[in-house]
């Protein structure tokens, strides 16, 4: 199986190293690593919970910003303390 993100010169590899424990090749560029499915597998949900938690920040730092609905029907600015 191969997975190709060209965008980002990126191709994963999936292969039977033996019958037991299949590994996996991520090329980025001319670079190569070479995982055992269970390493990729946990480097992957590791990078997916990262990004989750950026991604979580930055939406409360934008919504830290925004007025609530008492702050807006009393005409007030949104307070800087809030965030």
């Amino acid at each position: 199986m191969v997975f190709r993100m060209k965008k980002h010169n990126l191709t994963v590899t999936g292969t039977h190293g033996n019958r037991l424990e299949p590994i996996v090749q991520l090329a980025l560029g001319s670079e190569v690593r070479i995982l055992q499915l269970a390493a990729f597998t946990d480097c992957l949900l590791s990078m997916i919970e990262e990004g989750r938690k950026a991604t979580t920040a930055y939406m409360a730092g934008l919504v830290g910003g925004i007025a609530s609905k008492e702050e807006w029907a009393r005409g007030r600015p949104p307070s800087r303390t809030s965030r």
